[in-house]
């Protein structure tokens, strides 16, 4: 239900380790482990630290692993990283989901250039 639902991202928002900048970044993405390989683009909502949220076609569930690559574009770099879905639920008025993905696996040279990013942009 939407309550629920709602209820469910308001109970991870409290989780959260880091605070998110809200920020519209273009996203290269591919899944992986799944059946079907697929791969696109699309825009980050928001981003920290620790994850971020964006904008798929199509509903992935929980854990479902995607390579993604973020394109810093204030900083002119593009960073990597390995994440999985936390949570998933429908845009309201859309065939699209937004998805909450956690990042799993990330070179430290990411890591340090995602952080940068961040502080630059107030966190």
């Amino acid at each position: 239900s939407f309550i629920f639902d709602n209820l469910k991202i308001v109970m991870a928002s409290v989780r959260r380790e880091y605070k998110r900048i809200n920020v519209s970044l273009p996203i290269n993405y591919a899944t992986l482990e799944m059946p079907e390989k697929r791969c696109g683009e699309t825009a980050c909502k928001d981003i920290s630290q620790t994850g971020i949220k964006i904008l798929l076609d199509r509903f992935y569930p929980h854990q479902a692993k995607f390579l993604l690559k973020v394109n810093l574009e204030n900083a002119h770099r593009v960073i990597e990283g390995v994440a999985e879905t936390v949570w998933s639920f429908n845009e309201p008025y859309s065939s699209r989901y937004y998805a909450g993905l956690r990042f799993a696996e990330m070179n430290r040279e990411n890591a340090n250039i995602l952080k940068q990013y961040l502080s630059i942009h107030g966190l």
